[in-house]
């Protein structure tokens, strides 16, 4: 195979891996895996994260024994990084699979290892598993330490063999299949206005979960995404909710939904603080190296770092008291319910033209907060009109991503213009923050010079925010055009 060198690698190897799972599977119904693998040459947990698109490779996080504190333990730390999963259930094993394992690599002209492909003999048992055991054999490629592209090119050539992909996204998905109710096929069926919403919001909570895991992993990691997801599911339901009858899609009681937004923006702005410093303290550091003339460039981005020190310490303890709160877990399993309950509701084609409607009214609403913008009267006044244009744009974005399916073309084009008024107008706020931080931090800075140097950079940022509102009307109406061409 091009990229390999010499002969490769084959080893046997035996290995028990034991799963735990929640009483009803949660981790393994999201995707996840969590298992405690002893083999001749490896000893420890692995938590497996499923790939967010269908041709990426699933992230392992490994914990080894020797950070345990009891080996052999399911440590808490991992049990942790899965709270939002799992919503504070007890995980316990759920079968013991022991493997037969033929391992070959393949290593390259530098001697590393460029594939690994294991043919594993398996046999389940234990909790959940068959009192009598089940027995496969399976194949699986993975990733050597050069990256994708030779695993994915084996992968290829089994293929072409004629090897069968399996239909089960993990070892112990197969083992308990029979314990698992089938996926709905959403694909039979009409694409209604529901099954559209039903779907989208599905993908923002599966994007969810993955970020909810990703920060609790790693304490350095940016809350970007987990923010998106949630905002993505929260505007997507105020676009459509209304015109589409939800009230009693979830909880037998009108508002049920207005519940889930609510507590979607108080996690959303738990969040905002963590990720306003994320951007903030490197914008900072920018500009004092870009503006031009800034007098004692290291010391005035140290003032603003020793601002930006205290910020991160309380934003981040926010973020970790809001991920481990009950509040925080009820609501993940609300928005599970919900979900569930809009995909066993799929409704008719009549509700098509709710989501036209819903289109049109957001259109419009931009439309005028646009004008209102443009016509507002000191910058106070400008940078509200400006902030409510751009929560609309993204409304009115995410909601355009909701009805892709039915008009790619057009939906495309709306979303990327859409996507470059957002991002204009993301600019602007973040100017705006910015120009509040380092307002705060020239008052609070001891030195003359740093409070100099930080006032120089405050104008640069009030100028920039009048080049970006001079220019938000050209923006709006490219977008415009594109959005008043989407036929849902």
């Amino acid at each position: 195979m091009p990229g390999t060198h010499g002969a490769p690698l084959v080893e046997p190897v035996s290995l028990s891996e034991i799963y735990y799972d929640t009483d009803d599977l949660r981790l393994l119904l999201h995707g996840f895996t969590l298992r405690r693998v002893e083999s001749d040459d490896d000893t420890g947990w692995y938590l497996t994260v499923p790939a967010d698109t269908a041709d990426a490779l699933p992230t392992e996080i490994r914990w080894d024994d020797a950070e345990a504190d009891d080996a052999g333990t399911l440590p808490g730390e991992l049990a942790h990084y899965v709270q939002g999963v799992t919503h504070g259930a007890a995980l316990t094993p759920a079968a013991l699979l022991t493997i037969d394992r033929t391992r070959t690599r393949l290593r390259g002209p530098d001697g590393a290892v460029v594939a690994e492909i294991a043919s594993d003999v398996v046999v389940a048992v234990g909790p959940r598993g068959t009192d009598d055991g089940l027995v496969w054999r399976e194949i699986e490629v993975r990733e050597g330490t050069v990256g994708p592209h030779p695993a994915r090119t084996v992968a290829r050539r089994f293929d072409d063999a004629g090897l069968q992909r399996s239909s089960s996204p993990s070892p112990l998905a197969h083992a308990l299949s029979g314990g698992l109710a089938p996926a709905p096929d959403r694909t039979a069926g009409p694409r209604t206005a529901r099954v559209l919403l039903s779907d989208y919001l599905s993908r923002q909570l599966d994007a969810l979960t993955r970020a909810d895991v990703a920060v609790r992993a790693d304490p350095t990691a940016s809350v970007h995404d987990l923010r998106v997801a949630a905002r993505r599911f929260r505007s997507a339901l105020q676009a459509y909710a209304p015109r589409l009858a939800l009230d009693t899609a979830w909880h037998d009681h009108d508002g049920a939904w207005r519940s889930l937004v609510d507590e979607l923006r108080w996690f959303g702005h738990t969040l905002g603080d963590a990720r306003d410093v994320e951007v903030q303290q490197s914008r900072v550091h920018d500009h004092a190296a870009d503006v031009p003339d800034v007098p004692d460039r290291e010391q005035v981005a140290a003032a603003a770092d020793r601002h930006f020190a205290a910020l991160r310490d309380d934003a981040w303890a926010a973020v970790t008291d809001a991920l481990t709160s009950q509040r925080y877990l009820t609501l993940r399993a609300d928005l599970e319910g919900f979900t569930t309950a809009l995909a066993a509701e799929p409704g008719d084609r009549k509700q098509r033209g709710a989501l036209r409607a819903s289109l049109c009214g957001l259109e419009r609403t931009l439309d005028t907060r646009v004008r209102k913008a443009r016509r507002a009267r000191g910058r106070a006044d400008r940078d509200a009109a400006v902030h409510r244009v751009r929560k609309t744009a993204k409304r009115l974005r995410y909601a355009i991503e909701v009805v892709e399916p039915l008009d790619p073309r057009h939906a495309r084009r709306a979303s990327k213009r859409l996507r470059a008024l957002q991002d204009a107008l993301g600019e602007y706020q973040d100017s705006v923050v910015a120009a509040g931080h380092v307002h705060a931090a020239a008052d609070s800075a001891d030195d003359f010079r740093d409070a100099f140097g930080l006032g120089m950079l405050f104008v640069d940022e009030l100028a920039r925010q009048d080049r970006l509102a001079h220019d938000l009307a050209r923006r709006w109406r490219r977008a415009r055009t594109a959005t008043r061409a989407v036929s849902p």
